[in-house]
């Protein structure tokens, strides 16, 4: 990535393949900004060291540990790897909206504040809520 991201997404992980490169491909969607995606690892057995490999050619930046330190030291890991002036966090099980990430810094940047959140919705299978 050659210019600064807006803000830098961090994803922590263990075991869960499937569910991560769905958290992904969410954080690739985001429109109106530039993110850029840092995932750690936390120590997994399955094959997510594999998607990982393939996923750094796509800009990923990955951090591993080889085995399990917890999600807040994996979080701390990607803070620590992260270059944008914005840190977001997203759970590997877990999806953006398309504006989530644009309409947060809009937010941020109307209310003046260093930081911010959003709520939650819970959907089903079929991404219905």
């Amino acid at each position: 990535m050659s210019a600064i991201p807006d803000v830098t997404v961090v994803i922590a992980t263990r075991d869960r393949r499937v569910e991560l490169t769905r958290a992904l491909g969410s954080v690739r969607r985001q429109e109106g900004i530039t993110a850029e995606i840092v995932v750690v690892d936390d120590g997994s057995t399955d094959d997510t060291a594999d998607l990982l490999r393939e996923e750094s050619s796509r800009g990923v930046v990955k951090v591993r540990h080889p085995r399990s330190l917890g999600v807040a030291t994996a979080r701390n890991a990607g803070i620590a790897r992260a270059t944008a002036p914005w840190v977001a966090f997203l759970d590997d099980d877990d999806m953006y909206a398309p504006h989530k990430l644009v309409e947060q810094l809009d937010a941020a940047a109307r209310a003046e504040k260093p930081w911010v959140y959003s709520s939650v919705l819970a959907v089903d299978e079929g991404l219905r809520p």
